[in-house]
């Protein structure tokens, strides 16, 4: 996973979205600066949820405003709603941050969710990009009150999913038919973790069933790599040898990457490209 650390904004700052809330032209634009004094304060105490994250937040004292709240979000006004698109549509970002999935995370997500605290709804710290699946995953779900965490790790506080390394493993159980092959990823979490960031790494993957997700991904992308050599248009070995040296900086949970380093250093694989080489 990327490390997206550098997106933090320090201390309680909000790169002024609140005040530009409150000047702009929307009709509910009253009702929002009586609460502005409020919500001002929940953002100081944002950290220290984060912070706590095996103690679950208490209940939000704003949800007789939920709607007006959640609406500055929604149906952003002119002048605020650049920069939540700025942030959503971040090109920099070629991985889920979450997950490590290769693409551009377009999805904002509210790491802690606006329907049950929407005093956060439009806090840039709340917000991380992520891809479809996670967010579809994560939902409003937050707290796991079995394991007494949140169930994930904030990606904006916290690089520990970056330093993960995933390795995945290619069995050709018969060389004879090439798409029968049996993929399989191993998680290798740093030595020098904690247990307690252990365990949150792992109830963070679980919760997003990150392992079977790869999986799944690595097997798509190793057959469509086998049907672009049976066309015999290009030589498979040069391409994902190109593709690795130009992505030598990238983090080893990287899923194309690593899968890409699995085909090349699995000779059954490399032989077969090689003899359908154009």
């Amino acid at each position: 996973m990327i490390n997206i650390l550098n997106l933090h904004l320090s201390g309680v700052n909000d790169n002024g979205w609140l005040n530009l809330a409150i000047t702009s032209d929307k009709h509910t634009v009253r009702k929002l600066k009586k609460l502005e004094p409020f919500i001002r304060y929940r953002y100081t105490e944002y950290n220290n949820i984060i912070k706590h994250y095996q103690k679950e937040p208490s209940n939000s004292r704003f949800e007789n405003h939920s709607t007006l709240l959640k609406n500055y979000y929604l149906n952003a006004p002119t002048n605020l709603n650049p920069l939540i698109l700025a942030r959503r549509h971040n090109k920099e970002l070629e991985q889920c941050p979450f997950c490590g999935r290769p693409c551009n995370p377009a999805i904002l997500d509210h790491f802690v969710p606006k329907t049950k605290w929407p005093e956060f709804a439009i806090y840039p710290n709340n917000l991380v990009n992520q891809c479809e699946t996670c967010s579809t995953k994560k939902g409003e779900r937050f707290y796991c009150s079995i394991s007494n965490s949140s169930k994930y790790i904030h990606p904006l506080y916290s690089n520990l999913l970056s330093k993960l390394e995933y390795e995945y493993d290619i069995q050709i159980n018969n060389p004879t038919n090439m798409r029968l092959a049996n993929i399989s990823l191993t998680l290798k979490i740093p030595r020098n973790f904690r247990k307690k960031q252990r365990d949150r790494v792992k109830l963070h993957l679980k919760s997003l069933d990150t392992i079977n997700f790869a999986t799944d991904y690595a097997q798509e992308i190793y057959l469509k790599r086998l049907r672009e050599a049976e066309k015999r248009k290009v030589n498979i070995c040069n391409m994902l040898n190109d593709f690795v040296l130009l992505n030598t900086n990238t983090p080893e949970n990287n899923w194309k990457v690593c899968l890409y380093k699995s085909m090349l250093n699995n000779p059954i694989i490399v032989t077969h490209f090689n003899n359908l080489a154009p």
